[in-house]
């Protein structure tokens, strides 16, 4: 979680530099293309490194297995790059729009490379050298950004420096591997699977990013840029999601043969998200125009109240945010991503009708709606799942010393 949050942290802090130093509406335009890069190549791509990390919590995965994904994953972020190039060129115009969009399609190729890599190591309950990546990008992704803001380089510049970062970061993920001796003999590794979770990725991605690209299409670059500076409010949320999700889905496959096991980390990651969720919306609420004023100055006033409105996402948010990943564990991922495709669309539409007529507020609102649909959804596709989890044949059906939710390590049980 430590390297999750100096990633985090970097790249916030990456993103208000910009913010400060060139504007509302060249903030907007770094926003749209980072969120054009993550809707295309983040989103599309992430379903890979997902899939290994499943694979590697089951003992399911070796060398083998592990360079055929790489090769996979390669191929989907040359189609996705590309597109990303095209669509960017059209939206901001001309070369300086492909060259915006092949910088932010560079910076999600290098992290989602990274990202497989690191899964291997968090699967493997390795977690330093995927803590080391994500210290390393976090740390460069401000300075390089400086750097490039004091030269001058502008918009462009500054997506380079924090795909360069990324780039340098993901060397350390692919370094001294952790021992891939699978359980058993691995099973066959096919695109249908890579696909299954390209497209979860893809739907998930691109419901995290649609809107602030649509708010440029239907209000402007300025009003962009406002709701980009609102929605980082959201910021410390992303990180509980990010460091949970990755522990809490490699501790729910590792124990998917364990039914009693699966339903007490479910029961207790589910409390404990909950809890921090909602006190931290009650608290961020309160202080919303400070945090607002302290980051961006005051010309970023009108980023306060949509702010506010989106805080309020995170409480159905807190309440459905960890059932993909229940869906994921148990080889369900295609209802979550049904579910996050319905609150795409919700979004997609309340924002070109809410958006042009109200500006960064009215994609606000559009958001907690949307929010709210996915937390229906989602709760209608969990039901029962818990069938889906067999009860543990006897003690060797979980495994042993695999530290719990809470960091405590259970002691090997003796078999009779």
């Amino acid at each position: 979680m430590i390297g999750q949050a100096v990633a985090l942290l970097g790249i916030f802090v990456a993103g208000v530099l910009v913010a400060r130093t060139l504007g509302p509406k060249s903030f907007g335009m770094y926003s749209t293309a980072f969120a054009l890069g993550s809707l295309i190549v983040g989103g599309g791509t992430v379903g890979i490194p997902l899939l290994i990390l499943r694979r590697a919590a089951e003992g399911d995965l070796d060398r083998r297995i592990l360079r055929k994904a790489a090769l996979l994953l390669v191929c989907f972020l040359a189609v996705a790059i590309v597109v990303t190039i095209g669509i960017a060129a059209a939206l901001f115009g001309g070369l300086e729009g492909a060259f915006a969009g092949s910088a932010a399609a560079l910076f999600f190729a290098s992290n989602n490379f990274a990202s497989l890599g690191r899964y291997v190591h968090v699967g493997r309950r390795s977690y330093f050298r995927s803590a080391a990546t994500d210290i390393c990008a976090g740390t460069l992704f401000p300075v390089l950004t400086y750097a490039a803001l004091k030269l001058n380089f502008g918009v462009d510049g500054s997506l380079i420096a924090i795909a360069t970062a990324c780039c340098i970061s993901c060397s350390i993920a692919w370094t001294r591997l952790p021992s891939l001796e699978p359980d058993g003999e691995p099973t066959h590794l096919s695109v249908r699977d890579g696909m299954s979770f390209n497209m979860f990725g893809l739907v998930s991605g691109g419901y995290g990013r649609i809107d602030t690209v649509t708010m440029l299409a239907v209000a402007g670059s300025g009003a962009a840029g406002y709701y980009s500076a609102a929605y980082r409010i959201l910021g410390p949320f992303t990180l509980l999601r990010n460091a949970t999700t990755i522990f809490y889905f490699s501790r729910l496959s590792a124990y998917c043969e364990d039914k009693d096991r699966w339903l007490s980390v479910r029961k207790r990651a589910r409390v404990i998200v909950t809890v921090t969720g909602v006190s931290g919306m009650a608290i961020f609420f309160a202080a919303a125009p400070s945090i607002i004023h302290a980051i961006y100055g005051s010309h970023y006033d009108q980023s306060i109240g949509p702010a506010r409105v989106l805080l309020l996402s995170i409480v159905p948010w807190s309440f459905y945010i960890l059932e993909p990943t229940n869906l994921a564990s148990v080889h369900l991922e295609l209802r979550a991503t049904a579910a996050t495709t319905l609150g795409l669309i919700v979004d997609f539409f309340l924002v070109i009708a809410l958006g042009r007529h109200f500006g960064p507020i009215g994609g606000a609102w559009a958001w907690v709606i949307s929010e709210s649909a996915i937390l229906i959804a989602l709760k209608i596709a969990s039901r029962r799942i818990s069938d889906r989890v067999p009860l543990a044949a006897s003690d060797t059906a979980q495994p042993l010393c695999v530290p719990d939710l809470d960091g405590v390590v259970s002691p090997p049980r003796t078999v009779i």
